[in-house]
């Protein structure tokens, strides 16, 4: 007769447990993680019109484009990747509402609390520098980079000089009123 101790009936549970929850943790698919990266389609798809003006050039020429070679492309990635279709799109749906409502809300109010035309210039350098600073970053990413690319130092420079004039005089006229 073989004695076993509550101890080795312990471990072999615990064991046995993880064992469980070790293969149904494999068997489900990485929500959390398409999510992000859904949230990453949603911002390249959200800011290219924004980063031409920035003097990027767009890695798709058309909406059809941005369709086949963005959309349809991490829709596919998630259902292979355990995710029903109908989530997958929905997940992805949301994260690009939520980007244009972002965006929308931070356009909205960049210049609250600006008093005087000083404030609302610095609040029009501060929305600029933001979109040069996302757009460089999409650019500089592996995944946005396919789709928001450097053009030249000198062009983005130029682009960039463009915007900040072309605010200035709206400012200007803004504030004139």
């Amino acid at each position: 007769m073989v004695r076993i101790s509550k101890r080795q009936i312990v471990v072999a549970v615990g064991a046995t447990l993880l064992a469980a929850i070790g293969s149904a943790r494999a068997d489900t698919p990485d929500y959390v993680g398409w999510a992000e990266q859904f949230r990453l389609v949603a911002r390249v798809e959200t800011s290219m019109r924004t980063c031409e003006n920035f003097g990027y050039r767009m890695g798709v020429s058309s909406p059809k484009e941005i369709v086949s070679r963005l959309v349809n492309p991490a829709v596919s990635a998630a259902i292979r990747g355990g995710i029903d279709r109908k989530i997958a799109q929905a997940m992805l749906l949301d994260a690009v509402k939520t980007e244009r409502e972002n965006q929308m809300f931070v356009s909205r109010h960049a210049a609250d609390g600006t008093r005087t035309g000083t404030d609302l210039d610095a609040a029009a350098t501060t929305m600029i520098d933001y979109w040069a600073q996302r757009c460089s970053e999409l650019a500089d990413d592996p995944f946005g980079g396919r789709f928001v690319i450097h053009t030249s130092p000198e062009a983005e420079a130029a682009a960039l000089q463009h915007e900040r004039e072309m605010m200035s005089r709206i400012v200007s006229r803004g504030s004139q009123h």
